[in-house]
């Protein structure tokens, strides 16, 4: 360690003695001092800059003094100190001032302009260093380089008389100023435009046959580079060429591939009618291009050939070797991707007759087995041709990974609508493509089963994942039915389906033969993304079945990033709303090569429900080892031998957990006595990332107990079950969690307080007194707590806890917590006002339930001045966002119906309830349909006080009629004629009346009242759909009401 540091210290020291003396040139030396600079610009340039020692101020400060002293015009010194610079800033990361920046730039656009064409690349590379992530620092610039019309660097790229290298330079300059950095503003659109031309230009343009092979691909690495950052920081630039960036795309994700064609098509429609043909003359393809999409029949007399060829290489030569050199740049790059360091030979079952491949009906005439796997024939290179060949694949592997880390780009700035249109030009949708085009080899199963290079398919993946992300609404019109199949022609939605089928056959096969853990990791997510976007219930069943059953094979893989992925793919497949779901995971399950078991038992008379395979394996991994060793299933020797598994698994365990809770409540209900067991024991560990999941799964358990309850099914959670659950939490670690402080455990306490809200009436009453009131005094102390996500789940947990029997009637819980709802009710973040009102209904709610009651005790004891407190508070919510105004206005009339007689004796509370009921009206005629509505059904409590002085409100009331049946639905037909029926004969008058006013109204008052005529109108809409006789009846009685008032205006 010592011996490294001395050197850069020494480094260090020799480089400030030269700037030292680099300072003592005067600017603009003259020839007698240009040897001894050029001297001294040597001994910069043969520093080793691998490792940091230049201070930034003394390099910056050398650089600027150069720069004054070396002519713009003097092209060996020039060459020399570009080469410094791109030294200095490249590789010493070395931050330059803005006006430095400047300076130097300039220097090297002057240098750019006056040099010989041999100094070009050193200068280009010194500037592109400079320009990297500092495009919006330069802005000065843009012009004298981007400009379409005499941009350097537009010039220098478009123009084929400078040599390859230069180019190359100049594109490199040209992708470094479409990166950005933050809080800098990006480039113009005029300038992205002639940016984006020129990346496009460059990847169609053929390669010269004068042109290196491993310098053309850095060429084309840049330009895919250049598009990826333009589409990764601009929204809609892409958008003109859309159809000339996916044909290039689709090219170069298969470029150096054998038999694929470098001719790029001039764009790519987005009709599955309008596909290309990538090569100028298909006749001409080679051998492997025709064995992509060959019949058996074709397939098998091309393997005679080739085996005859073999036999013959076989007699010339021997016995000899098969295993590549290490030269060979696709072993090496299978063995820089397999994580186990394993070689992979072609005796592998999962590639041998009968394997996998077969299982799933894979066509041997598709040729799918993976290419990565090398044979003899690619080992007969020299060394000198072997290592030239091992850099021009890996340049070209290259080249396929950008192409699809653009493809990746593309499909996320793109909307979904757009690069649907698209998708059958990537993903195929049938295992056999038709025969001579060769179309459907190019899509990305392709390279995701046949790509020689692991981070290629994992970029594949990558691309595949993000076209299949939030694409339920376009793959929901899937369908695979034997009508379907007997159609004379194929429908979209049968196409959908069969590209699903597809897609579920050719993922599980390269799952299947992957031996690079990170590609392996990556296609099971894509995987548990397909599954969530695919609807199974329009499809046949089964493929969930075969994607689990190949899954358990990877649920104790060694890489724990591949065990968190099986889970999560394991967590989509729970959450597919289809019965197959059940049968996988209740009982035993589908059964794998590695997951056998003995059926010695199954003949026993009757047993105990066995817990379901999943639970039994994330519990697995959930325990830590001291877990373990409390556990049956330690060895004989007594301790546990078990790892504690790692953070994520256990992690993403809890999660499925939650899921499975969540949804399929059936399958844990044999088991929900382990389960409380088993949050004891994570709720007690010192990892808050566990206890915070754990108490999640606990909420969703909460949650799907209250429903069963509720809904009592058959299999349905007995009281003394739940209570046993809760019990043993509440009076556990689990309150203790709400008494924790600090940042970190801030969505600990939250999730605690909203794991409280599930628990539910009957439960909370069953609970031991103290146990109750713990949970009621620690809310109401988070209520201040400093975390605004925290006070927003306290205020929601007393919403639902002030409407339990045992509470409602308690007028000091209740007025304690409308006084902790009311300090919530002003909060700054909006989130916890929402909450908060929300809440504030309920509390209203329950004076209401004491109102009907007739509790004297209580309507006596509630304060007034707390009431007071609440009108204010509701009028003034009633000007808020949409979302805390309709429970602002629903709350509002609750308390106009709750107002006491003895309150409304006070002026201050009549004039309260004055502005209370004109900003209802204001609402019913504006904001959101909830709001409208809950401020008619507000008004209508109103008229349910009779201790209000109603006189002269009667337009009040007609007004909320009108509105209410305006908004009305079917379902609300027998209420609102119910409200008719009783006062008929003055409801008519009044109706009539109001609407005249309204009619002579100067100005007239459009668009803020509705009218008896446009009442009726909705009402005529309502007698078209499906009602009952009930509802019929109901609809003419509310039509007879208002055709008696519309008569009377008449």
């Amino acid at each position: 360690m010592d011996a490294p540091m001395n050197h850069i210290l020494t480094e260090s020291q020799k480089f400030r003695k030269l700037c030292q003396k680099a300072y003592c040139f005067p600017p603009r030396s003259d020839s007698r001092h240009e040897i001894e600079l050029s001297n001294i610009l040597d001994e910069f340039n043969s520093f080793d800059y691998g490792a940091k020692f230049v201070n930034d101020e003394d390099a910056v400060s050398l650089l600027c003094r150069l720069s004054e002293s070396i002519s713009s015009t003097s092209d060996h010194l020039v060459s020399k100190y570009s080469q410094l610079l791109s030294h200095i800033v490249a590789n010493q990361k070395v931050h330059v001032d803005l006006q430095s920046l400047h300076t130097l730039v300039q220097y090297m656009i002057s240098a750019i302009q006056a040099c010989q064409q041999w100094t070009l690349a050193d200068t280009l590379r010194a500037l592109g260093a400079l320009l990297y992530e500092n495009t919006g620092r330069l802005d000065k610039f843009h012009d004298v380089l981007l400009s379409h019309e005499h941009g350097i660097l537009i010039d220098i790229t478009s123009n084929q008389s400078f040599s390859l290298d230069v180019r190359r330079a100049a594109l490199q300059c040209v992708e470094n100023m479409c990166m950005k950095t933050q809080s800098l503003p990006y480039l113009q659109e005029v300038y992205v435009s002639c940016c984006l031309q020129l990346f496009l230009t460059a990847l169609q343009m053929p390669r010269d046959s004068r042109e290196n092979d491993v310098s053309h691909c850095r060429i084309l690495v840049s330009a895919l580079r250049g598009i990826q950052n333009i589409a990764t920081f601009t929204k809609n630039s892409h958008m003109q060429q859309l159809g000339r960036l996916l044909a290039a795309l689709k090219v170069y994700m298969m470029y150096g591939l054998p038999g694929q064609s470098p001719h790029v098509p001039d764009s790519l429609f987005p009709t599955p009618l309008s596909r290309y043909d990538p090569s100028p003359n298909p006749s001409s393809s080679s051998s492997q291009s025709n064995l992509l999409t060959a019949t058996p029949a074709q397939e098998a007399r091309v393997q005679s050939g080739r085996k005859k060829k073999t036999d013959a290489r076989k007699k010339r030569k021997g016995n000899q070797r098969k295993t590549p050199r290490k030269g060979d740049s696709a072993a090496d790059e299978r063995e820089q991707g397999s994580s186990s360091g394993q070689e992979a030979d072609e005796s592998n079952p999962s590639l041998a007759e009968g394997s996998a491949y077969d299982r799933y009906g894979l066509t041997r005439g598709l040729c799918l087995q993976p290419t990565w796997r090398v044979s003899s024939s690619e080992s007969e290179y020299s060394d000198t041709e072997g290592g030239q060949t091992a850099k021009l694949r890996s340049m070209q592997g290259k080249v396929r990974q950008c192409a699809f880390s653009t493809l990746l780009q593309i499909v996320k700035a793109t909307e979904k609508k757009v690069i649907f249109g698209y998708w059958s030009s990537f993903l195929p949708d049938s295992p056999v493509a038709g025969s001579g085009s060769g179309l459907h080899t190019q899509t990305l199963i392709t390279s995701v089963m046949k790509d020689p290079s692991p981070k290629v398919r994992q970029a594949a993946l990558g691309a595949l994942t993000a076209m299949l992300d939030n694409s339920k609404q376009y793959l929901a019109a899937a369908e695979d039915s034997e009508s379907c199949r007997s159609a004379a022609f194929t429908a979209f939605s049968v196409s959908l389906g069969s590209m699903i089928k597809e897609l579920h056959r050719s993922l599980l096969l390269a799952m299947s033969a992957e031996n690079s853990f990170l590609a392996l990791t990556q296609s099971i997510k894509c995987l548990a993304v397909l599954v969530l976007n695919v609807p199974y219930h329009r499809l046949h069943p089964g493929l969930l079945t075969k994607l689990v059953k190949q899954l358990r094979n990877f649920m104790n893989h060694r890489d724990p990033n591949v065990r968190v992925a099986c889970l999560t793919c394991l967590g989509s497949v729970l959450q597919a709303p289809v019965t197959e779901v059940l049968d996988i995971f209740q009982g035993a399950g589908p059964e794998s090569k590695h997951h056998r078991r003995d059926d010695d038992d199954d003949d026993s008379g009757d047993a105990a429900p066995r817990m379901s395979w999943l639970i039994e394996a994330c519990i697995a991994n959930i325990l830590t080892e001291q877990d373990a060793s409390t556990s049956s299933d330690r060895p004989p020797g007594g301790a546990a031998v078990r790892a504690v598994p790692p953070l994520p698994v256990r992690l993403e365990s809890l999660q499925v957990l939650a899921i499975m809770a969540k949804h399929h409540f059936p399958v844990i209900r044999p088991v929900v006595g382990g389960f409380s067991r088993l949050m004891l024991a994570c709720l007690q560990e010192r990892e808050t990332s566990v206890r915070l999941h754990t108490v999640k799964l606990l909420e969703d358990l909460g949650f799907s107990m209250l429903q069963s309850l509720a809904g009592k099914p058959p299999d349905a959670i007995t009281v003394d079950e739940a209570v046993a659950v809760w019990g043993s939490l509440v009076g556990g670690p689990l309150l203790g969690l709400l008494q924790t402080t600090g940042h970190t455990t801030i969505a600990l306490r939250a999730t605690v307080c909203d794991c409280l809200s599930n628990m539910g009436a009957v439960v909370f009453e069953l609970l031991p007194l103290d146990r109750r009131i713990a949970c009621i005094t620690l809310l109401l102390g988070l209520i201040a707590d400093e975390d605004y996500r925290v006070r927003g789940a306290a205020v929601r947990a007393l919403g639902f806890y002030v409407l339990f029997p045992s509470l409602v009637q308690d007028v000091g819980f209740v007025t304690d917590s409308a006084a902790a709802i009311l300090s919530c009710m002003e909060d700054s973040v909006s989130n916890v006002r929402v909450k908060a009102m929300w809440s504030a209904g309920n509390v209203c709610d329950a004076l209401i339930l004491n109102k009907d009651k007739e509790n004297g005790d209580f309507l006596s004891e509630f304060p007034d001045a707390l009431l007071l407190q609440f009108f204010r508070a509701c009028i003034a919510a009633t000007q808020d966002n949409d979302k805390v105004k309709y429970s602002a206005v629903r709350a509002l009339g609750n308390l106009l119906r709750y107002a006491p007689h003895e309150s409304l004796q006070d002026p201050m509370f009549v004039d309260l309830v004055e502005q209370a009921v004109s900003r209802l009206v204001r609402n019913m005629s504006t904001g959101a349909v909830k709001v409208r509505w809950n401020s008619c059904y507000a008004l209508g409590n109103m008229f349910r006080n009779d201790c209000l002085p109603l006189g002269s409100a009667n337009w009040v009331l007609c007004a909320t009629l009108l509105h209410l049946s305006w908004l009305l639905a079917k379902d609300d037909l027998e209420a609102v004629n119910a409200l008719v029926c009783e006062g008929f004969d003055v409801l008519s008058t009044y109706l009539a009346k109001y609407t005249r006013n309204l009619a002579l109204a100067e100005p007239p008052v459009k668009g803020q009242t509705v009218s008896a005529a446009m009442a009726m109108e909705h009402l005529c809409e309502l007698s078209g759909t499906d009602l009952t006789t009930a509802q019929v009846s109901a609809l003419e009685g509310i039509t007879v009401a208002f055709s008696v008032s519309i008569e009377q205006i008449e």
